[in-house]
């Protein structure tokens, strides 16, 4: 189905040119609106079209200077028109051509381009790299074997992207239509790095929604991390190896995500904070916080309950050891 007749089906001019998310609503973007709790982020006379739930309907319409299309399920409308407006963008283009490139570069003869990729002085590409398209690649940056960097992304100077990395793979946001399936939403942001960036062997970061994914200066990723669309990492910052962070979290300056740890989706970490060894993260985390266990907690908290449960089991276990060996004297 066309862009047009989806259109038509819903209600929403014709001369739509894109969609957004409802806090990024502008002229002629479409946005849906399904839960009360987002009609504070929807902006004044935007003239962005938004489609809106009956329950709704009367609410939105006091903030003046869009067009509110009412229908029974906005998710669903919304779903459609967005996927069928972007329903190029998972498409991954590569072939044969060749990246505009400065000064003293090494491309190994197994890379794969898309179209529009930029490469800095110094670049290094290894065997077997693909890179998609509308890519930038700063200055001296090297990308080892097996990476995949995928559309509208753009690495700093003097990154290191270790093997078999993924960056700008499509995010998880998955979407129920009214029947009850449910749909993967296209994602059409990036990823941006910033410089000094190293990104571990087999580690992943997804693009954005809408906006981009962000590393910013000297952030650290260890092997096989995972970081979700719409994550925020500020600069300094350490992941160690397999953790993960969930979809729109964002991290502050000079924190430390210890192995394993798992940091739950829509958090703020604040700066100089530290997420320890296996820690589940539910809660925003405070600056200069140390945190661990499950679910996080402050650290010294956490000790004592380790301790406290150390003593209190480690007695109940050295008893009943006592009470076998007792039973075991006796049969003998």
């Amino acid at each position: 189905m066309s862009p047009s007749k989806i259109l038509r089906k819903y209600g929403v001019p014709e001369d739509a040119v894109g969609t957004c998310g409802i806090q990024s609503l502008r002229a002629k973007y479409v946005s849906y609106l399904d839960n009360p709790h987002y009609i504070s982020q929807v902006p004044s006379n935007a003239d962005g079209y938004v489609l809106v739930s009956p329950k709704l309907i009367e609410r939105v319409r006091e903030i003046p200077g869009n067009l509110y299309v009412e229908t029974a399920s906005p998710t669903q409308a919304f779903l459609e028109i967005h996927n069928d407006f972007h329903r190029d963008v998972r498409s991954f283009t590569t072939g044969s051509n060749t990246p505009t490139h400065g000064s003293n570069c090494e491309i190994d003869a197994s890379a794969k381009f898309g179209v529009r990729v930029t490469l800095g002085s110094g670049v290094r590409i290894h065997p077997h790299v693909v890179v998609g398209s509308d890519v930038e690649i700063g200055d001296d940056t090297e990308v080892f074997a097996g990476t995949a960097i995928y559309n509208r992304v753009r690495l700093g100077r003097r990154c290191i992207i270790d093997a078999n990395a993924s960056i700008g793979g499509d995010g998880y946001r998955i979407m129920m239509d009214a029947e009850g399936n449910i749909h993967r939403l296209i994602h059409i942001g990036g990823v941006r790095f910033g410089n000094d960036v190293e990104f571990g062997n087999s580690s992943c970061v997804d693009r954005g929604t809408f906006e981009d994914t962000i590393l910013e200066d000297r952030v650290k990723i260890d092997n096989m991390v995972h970081i979700g669309h719409n994550v925020h990492i500020k600069e300094n910052t350490q992941l160690a190896a397999s953790s993960c962070i969930g979809g729109s979290t964002v991290i502050g300056r000079n924190c430390w995500v210890g192995i394993g740890a798992t940091i739950s989706n829509g958090l703020v970490i604040g700066d100089k904070a530290s997420v320890l060894i296996n820690a589940i993260v539910v809660r925003d985390v405070p600056e200069g916080a140390r945190v661990a266990g499950f679910y996080a907690m402050p650290n010294d908290a956490w000790r004592l309950v380790v301790m406290d449960d150390t003593k209190r089991f480690g007695t109940q276990v050295r008893e009943m050891e006592r009470k076998r060996s007792d039973s075991e004297d006796r049969q003998e």
